[in-house]
């Protein structure tokens, strides 16, 4: 599919199917995605602990805490509820 701009107005773009589009009506729809790569943590039950009082000090609350081999779970099921899997 390619893309010509039409000659009699250039506020519409014309595609080589027939289809045509205004472009005023664009949206932005893909903002992006980031990857971060690293190696994996250290995941025992003093992380956990720390994890856990990192999210206290920052004003985390959390109703439980779970650690099983090779991953820490921590959710509050309270007013806010979130799940957050390390």
């Amino acid at each position: 599919m390619s893309c010509v701009m039409s000659a009699t107005s250039r506020r519409t773009t014309s595609y080589s199917d027939g289809g045509s589009v205004r472009l005023e009506s664009r949206r932005l729809i893909y903002v992006g995605i980031n990857y971060v790569i690293a190696p994996p943590p250290l995941l025992d039950k003093v992380a956990l602990v720390g994890f856990q009082g990192a999210l206290i000090s920052n004003g985390g609350e959390f109703s439980t805490a779970t650690q099983s081999e090779g991953a820490v779970e921590v959710k509050n099921v309270g007013a806010h509820p979130i799940l957050i899997v390390v």
